[in-house]
């Protein structure tokens, strides 16, 4: 109604949509009251009771003491089913993956808030088991958030802020509160600080889910920087391949200088031209002295 009662001088006044438009509006705005109302009414007699009697249950004083710590595994799981199934987180999901193009989708930001919100129970359960002060939770977790924005894109920084705002939904919120009171309601019973317990300790799980969406968030935000930066050192390496290989066909760029391999010839004794020409002149020196003998002796035989 408040909305309505806003909406209404806008409609008179300046925006002036058509009779059938506002119809529409005016239909859509019965459908959602109508199911705020169912939806709370199942919050209020469904919800609330089943997560005051989970958390009792654990803590039952004939139970052995390690199986309350079997808390912090069932708040992380109903805390990351939860948040899947919040409608704020699956809109904001689909929105993202619209504006995006399909970078981010909506199925990976949607299961980094259930991881975010699961680590949230966890820590707010905790906190409740253990009676420690929030702040020493808190402060570290917001620091890391604050820290983690040097790093992260601005995308994701703004991403993160909305998220820890959405994830705290109606949904979430009406399922965890109930069950970190039942829980803080049977520590109580056992603690010296009775019924204060319940108020220190039941309160601080929608602080927590406030804060693990932004380091989570921003952690994919890094993660996905560094994915990027990745993908472009990669794409300039292959382009750059890409050119040389063209220069190098085109003749651009000279190839590097092959050596031939050393073949190993056969050792081929050459000629020796000296030894050669004394064995001549021996050759001719004794043809000389057999023409000169057949000469004396042909004298010889002459003078008889």
């Amino acid at each position: 109604m408040p909305v309505i009662i806003v909406f209404l001088p806008f409609q008179f006044f300046l925006i002036k949509q058509p009779k059938k438009e506002f119809v529409k509006i005016l239909l859509g705005t019965v459908v959602v009251f109508i199911g705020l109302l169912i939806f709370l009414a199942g919050i209020d007699y469904g919800f609330a009771f089943a997560g005051k009697y989970i958390g009792e249950v654990f803590l039952e004083p004939s139970r052995p003491g390690w199986f309350r710590w079997l808390l912090l595994i069932v708040a992380f799981i109903l805390g990351a089913a939860i948040t899947l199934s919040e409608p704020a987180v699956t809109v904001l999901g689909e929105q993202l993956e619209e504006i995006t193009n399909g970078h981010i989708r909506k199925f990976t930001i949607r299961m980094t808030l259930a991881i975010g919100i699961g680590f949230a129970s966890l820590l707010g359960m905790l906190k409740i088991l253990t009676e420690i002060n929030i702040l020493w939770f808190l402060i570290p977790l917001y620091a890391i958030a604050l820290i983690m924005m040097i790093f992260a894109p601005n995308l994701f920084v703004g991403l993160a802020f909305d998220s820890g705002g959405v994830s705290g939904g109606a949904l979430t919120s009406a399922f965890l509160t109930p069950l970190t009171l039942g829980v803080a309601q049977a520590v109580a019973a056992t603690s010296s600080s009775g019924g204060q317990s319940i108020l220190v300790n039941g309160f601080g799980i929608i602080a927590f889910i406030s804060v693990t969406p932004l380091i989570a968030v921003q952690f994919l935000g890094i993660v996905y920087n560094i994915n990027i930066k990745k993908a472009e050192k990669s794409l300039k390496d292959a382009e750059l391949n890409d050119i040389k290989e063209l220069a190098s066909l085109a003749g651009l760029v000279e190839e590097p200088d092959v050596e031939a391999p050393n073949v190993i010839e056969p050792n081929v004794e050459e000629p020796n031209i000296e030894e050669s020409n004394m064995e001549l002149e021996e050759k001719n020196i004794a043809e000389d002295m057999e023409e000169m003998q057949l000469e004396v002796e042909a004298e010889k035989s002459s003078s008889k």
